[in-house]
């Protein structure tokens, strides 16, 4: 919240009602952007088309049962001309490293509710979302991405 600008009009989308309320917490306190928080889960959420300028998603994409849904969710929520913004966790470019994800990505689950071998960049060329530019960091695991929806 502290990287937004005041002016901006913020909707907030948690599954976690304790994560929304602290959130919300946190805004009141030290922000005071206009915000509202919805708890809800983004592949089932009913949003209006085309109502956001800007669609942000941090570290979603692992958990998700069905992320080609949501990618297509977001697409349907950002206006034309708008911006959709990134970042994920995925599988590494470092073929080492990639086995371990997948080898361990039971396990993953089972603690962290997220995937760790998910293809971010096949996900996002199979989904309507048009990628502008990406970057990719830690072996290739972290995905920076800029797109827009088409």
């Amino acid at each position: 919240m502290p990287f937004y600008p005041t002016e901006v009009e913020l909707t907030a989308v948690d599954f976690s009602p304790s994560m929304l309320e602290k959130a919300k917490d946190a805004n009141d306190r030290l922000y005071g952007l206009n915000a509202e928080f919805i708890q809800g889960d983004v592949d089932s959420l009913l949003l209006n088309d085309q109502a956001f300028d800007t669609v942000v998603s941090t570290l979603t994409l692992c958990a998700y049962r069905d992320p080609n849904k949501v990618l297509h969710n977001m697409n349907r929520w950002c206006k034309p001309g708008g911006q959709i913004l990134l970042m994920e966790h995925g599988t590494s470019s470092n073929k080492a490293i990639s086995i371990a994800q997948t080898a361990l990505d039971p396990i993953a689950y089972a603690i962290f509710g997220c995937h760790h071998n998910r293809d971010i960049m096949k996900l996002l060329a199979e989904s309507p979302i048009k990628v502008k530019k990406s970057e990719r960091y830690m072996s290739g695991i972290l995905h920076l991405m800029w797109c827009s929806p088409r």
